[in-house]
């Protein structure tokens, strides 16, 4: 699953479309997909049992999960209904879900939100959106030539000793069945920043020796059957939950668990 930080657009005309009529757990649904998907992308590869896990919720202090099959039938209603697109995975044991929403780049995009700059700037100061850690955004820099207006500078700079790595590992990713790259040059950038990230701030060892872990790390989650499913993206490599550990390190604890040690501990000893 993704972070929880962050935020996606709720649009009020919901509440005229066919969805708001439904009962309640197909809009909890919807808004989990939402809120799950690959940002870029508006993708997301899941199960129908990930889903009802995901949106329980508790009735006379008993928890409510619902069915695979209620679950199907949602998706289904939801395909149907022209909201998403669907595409079956894997083997009749072992089913999951590609799901894309469909015209998501249209529907989270500012320019045809027909905000002005000022309702932007108010609710992204509203949505508290600084990451506990170095930031993937956008910089401004410095205005030139006495200019008022500011140049905006990318996070990402090709001139880092890892950049060669990085796109190396991006070409073998993205190049697999059912990963989908990032189809702007923002979001190419912004995913190579995370695995610099990984390279230079989260692993603590030689470049060399980082580069070749973070591969090992990467080749696993590809080949692995749980984690296939679970990355479909580079971008949520470093995702979390506060206080927990990155997707990475709980991939890398599944390729090496440290002996008599579990959770935080294991994965610590492993760095």
């Amino acid at each position: 699953m993704l972070g929880r930080s962050g935020w996606v657009k709720q649009w009020r005309k919901e509440q005229d479309s066919a969805i708001w009529r439904m009962p309640p757990h197909y809009y909890k649904i919807w808004s989990w997909l939402k809120m799950n998907v690959e940002y870029t992308t508006g993708t997301l590869t899941t199960t129908t049992s990930h889903i009802a896990d995901q949106i329980s919720w508790a009735d006379r202090n008993r928890e409510v999960i619902l069915a695979r099959s209620s679950v199907r039938r949602v998706l289904q209603w939801l395909k149907e209904e022209g909201m998403v697109l669907l595409k079956v995975l894997g083997g009749r044991n072992a089913q999951y879900y590609e799901i894309t929403l469909c015209n998501w780049g249209t529907y989270q995009s500012w320019e045809e939100g027909g905000l002005n700059a000022r309702t932007t700037q108010e609710q992204r100061k509203d949505s508290d959106l600084k990451e506990p850690r170095e930031s993937s955004s956008i910089e401004e820099g410095p205005p030139e030539n006495g200019s008022a207006k500011k140049q905006k500078r990318p996070v990402y700079n090709p001139d880092n000793p890892h950049h060669q790595f990085i796109t190396d590992l991006c070409k073998f990713f993205y190049g697999l069945e059912g990963k989908i790259p990032p189809d702007s040059k923002a979001g190419r950038s912004a995913i190579m920043n995370e695995i610099r990230l990984i390279l230079q701030k989260d692993m603590t060892n030689t470049p060399e020796a980082n580069q070749a872990r973070l591969r090992s790390i990467v080749e696993f989650a590809a080949s692995d059957p749980f984690w296939a499913c679970k990355v479909i993206s580079l971008a949520e490599l470093r995702k979390c939950r506060t206080g927990a550990p990155m997707k990475w390190q709980n991939i890398e604890a599944q390729m090496k668990p440290a002996t008599n040690m579990t959770g935080l501990e294991g994965i610590k000893a492993l760095q």
